[in-house]
């Protein structure tokens, strides 16, 4: 017997373009990618300056800025593929 799941209130699709399955384990595995490289290209230019922390706000994490390092490389990208997709 197939066991279907009843969503109160019902759930409509959101309008706009529908992205398959594959797109979007496709831009999973090329945005975390992206992403590595941003976190590592803001390391490469904190020990060339010599910095350890971009702040004092979250001590021992890198400051804020460091929280925002993948997603400085990455948000472009996706938002650039989403408006090819």
């Amino acid at each position: 017997m197939a066991h279907t799941l009843t969503v109160y209130p019902p759930i409509e699709m959101a309008a706009g373009p529908q992205i398959s399955w594959g797109a979007v384990f496709a831009l999973g595995i090329i945005g975390s990618t992206i992403s590595q490289i941003g976190d590592l290209s803001f390391s490469v230019i904190k020990r060339e300056f010599g910095v350890k922390d971009y702040g004092n706000l979250l001590p021992g994490h890198g400051g804020i800025l460091d929280r925002f390092d993948s997603v400085t490389f990455v948000a472009p990208f996706v938002w650039l593929a989403l408006q090819l997709l």
